[in-house]
């Protein structure tokens, strides 16, 4: 029921007394294609558990910062290490679940070594994929698409074009054409 207690006990191994009360602390929320979980700009700043569908992240709606999908954390990673408010929009592409805690439960939850472990782990892998995504996603419009496909491959088909260009820094035409030369 709670495939974020798994996710995090994968990452570290989380007490029973740990998995308890983090069972309390989170939500389910179900969000249709368009929905918004988090604004720019807005305060009531949450972890986000992926457990189905595909969120986009932007500033910016012509340009997307990130794409997540099943199985990642997406959160303001900016509030939980310099303890601002981001600047980041989330919005679904598809019909979605997550789990979420909110960021006071889950700062109370950082009593817990093993939490406050596992969560810190997410994070870094987190900013080790970002980081590693744009080290890769140089040159030409095809590489950038075969990077695209190399870093995303379960999300590729998913994506509605417009989407994918903006990520990659091409027009849509251009992500097209790379798409029908592949076939």
């Amino acid at each position: 029921m709670y495939a974020f207690i798994d996710f995090l006990d994968s990452w570290y191994p989380l007490s029973t007394i740990t998995k308890e009360a983090l069972m309390k602390k989170i939500q389910i929320r179900y969000y249709q294609p368009r929905r918004f979980l988090r604004k720019q700009y807005d305060k009531s700043d949450k972890i986000f558990f992926i457990r189905k569908g595909i969120v986009h992240l932007y500033r910016k709606k012509e340009k997307t910062d990130w794409l997540s999908c099943e199985n990642n954390v997406i959160c303001p990673f900016n509030r939980f290490i310099m303890e601002e408010v981001s600047s980041v929009t989330y919005e679904t592409l598809e019909p979605t679940e997550v789990q979420i805690i909110n960021y006071n439960d889950c700062i109370e939850l950082f009593e817990f070594e093993d939490f406050k472990n596992a969560v810190y782990r997410v994070i870094i892998d987190h900013l080790y994929k970002v980081s590693k995504f744009h080290a890769d996603n140089v040159g030409y419009a095809s590489k950038r698409y075969e990077v695209f496909i190399h870093h995303f491959p379960n999300i590729v088909n998913r994506v509605p074009i417009k989407v994918i260009s903006t990520f990659l820094g091409v027009c849509p035409k251009t992500i097209s054409r790379i798409k029908l030369s592949k076939k």
